[in-house]
């Protein structure tokens, strides 16, 4: 009896281990020594906006970050369109900026010529 025991819990053991080797979600390399560069972000519905984010261009697709570890994926030049979600990207300018909403977030980036 004694002998199942023992074997039932070494497979649990075995099984928990892939887990183990997961580090914290902070573990992951760093944007900004990857290239990122900071957005201002408004997440969730927040009223107001932050530098949380971060932002990389890549092959005319821009990818924003979240602190979380969500990201979005935005194609477009000046006024982005979404890329990879169900939300439907929504852009408009202000005050300089061209803000990009998709769902309950917002994206705050330095407006280009030709941006109205």
């Amino acid at each position: 009896m004694r002998s199942k025991l023992t074997y039932r819990l070494g497979l649990a053991g075995l099984a928990a281990l892939p887990l183990a080797g997961c580090g914290p979600p902070d573990a992951a390399p760093d944007i900004a020594e990857q290239g990122g560069e900071p957005v201002e972000c408004a997440l969730d519905g927040a009223e107001d906006f932050s530098a949380d984010c971060m932002v990389m261009d890549s092959g005319g697709v821009r990818v924003v970050f979240h602190p979380d570890g969500g990201f979005r994926r935005l194609e477009g030049g000046s006024l982005p369109t979404s890329y990879d979600g169900a939300d439907v990207a929504r852009s408009q300018t202000e005050q300089g900026f061209t803000v990009v909403s998709i769902g309950d977030d917002r994206y705050r980036f330095p407006a280009q010529a030709g941006d109205e």
